[in-house]
């Protein structure tokens, strides 16, 4: 009697090139759930299986998929690269919406009058020329305070403006100013010095005739610092100096350099012109040349005078 192989109700028949025991295609494994084909369905990944394809690429999922035409046209005119970049400018927009009372419209062409003056009032304008307050330096005039002040309107400058800019003035005028006090009192300086050298020792002789003959004609420390101003310092005491030689305001001091000669302080220049003088007299020239004590004691000084000698 043949042995029967294999479990019960088998057939004992092998398929040719099967494997002993296999069970038929599309039959579940042992142990699978009941109702299973055994078979994974279509896109599912094996156990055990990488969702990565060789090579080691994830695959590239357009993130526009899915938006209509016109949305997805929208985005990519914008530049938007990720849906984390439209994102964060909602996000933006949101801070702009939320803050909308400080956003400041700016006026087109068509804007009208009250408008445009609304815009520059936000922007700090004041709303009358009046309401500027200009600081005007210490002994200035407020002349340039008022026209600044309707220049400054018409040109919808702020307030905040208007100060810096009027501060500003204020410091550059004065810096100007002390610039040219500066110089005009290097120039008088230096104009002194060289009245003193020119005059020698008549100088102060002549000082003192200058002044006497600005006293006599009552002028006033403010019109000779204006005269000053235009003429020089040398300029001013020439011109009253001759003005107190030709009113009677003489210099002549008897006794002169070397005690004698009733000759006065001279500058160099006026004894040159008197010493040419005495020389074209012949009655004073045959005094001089017969020795007269007084002749030749006055043609002395006035030599030493030209030589600036005190």
């Amino acid at each position: 009697m043949t042995e029967v192989a294999g479990a019960a109700g088998s057939t004992g028949t092998t398929p040719a090139g099967g494997a002993a025991g296999a069970p038929p295609a599309g039959t579940a494994p042992a142990g699978a759930a009941a109702g299973s084909t055994g078979t994974p369905p279509a896109g599912t990944v094996p156990a055990g299986a990488s969702a990565t394809p060789p090579g080691g690429t994830a695959p590239v999922v357009d993130w526009l998929s899915g938006l209509k035409p016109e949305t997805k046209s929208y985005v990519e005119r914008k530049g938007f690269k990720s849906a984390e970049d439209m994102a964060f400018s909602f996000q933006n927009i949101e801070k702009l919406v939320g803050e909308r009372e400080k956003i400041l419209k700016i006026p087109g062409e068509g804007a009208t009058p009250q408008e445009t003056k609304a815009f520059h009032e936000r922007l700090g304008k004041p709303v009358s020329e009046d309401k500027y307050e200009l600081e005007v330096p210490a002994g200035q005039s407020d002349e340039f305070s008022k026209w600044a002040k309707t220049t400054f309107f018409d040109a919808n400058v702020t307030t905040e403006q208007a100060t810096a800019l009027t501060t500003k003035w204020n410091e550059y005028q004065a810096a100007q100013t002390k610039t040219m006090q500066d110089d005009f009192a290097l120039k008088s300086n230096q104009q002194v010095e060289s009245l003193r050298k020119e005059w020698g020792a008549a100088h102060d002789a002549n000082t003192q005739q200058a002044k006497n003959a600005v006293a006599k004609l009552g002028i006033t420390e403010a019109q000779l610092d204006g005269i000053q101003k235009t003429l020089g310092y040398d300029g001013v005491m020439k011109m009253f100096q001759s003005i107190g030689a030709k009113t009677g305001e003489h210099n002549f001091v008897n006794g002169g350099p070397g005690g004698g000669g009733g000759v006065g302080p001279m500058s160099p220049a006026q004894a040159r012109e008197a010493i040419k003088a005495k020389r074209a007299d012949g009655d004073y020239m045959k005094k001089y040349v017969a020795g007269d004590v007084k002749v030749r004691q006055e043609m002395e000084a006035l030599h030493k005078y030209q030589a600036a000698v005190n």
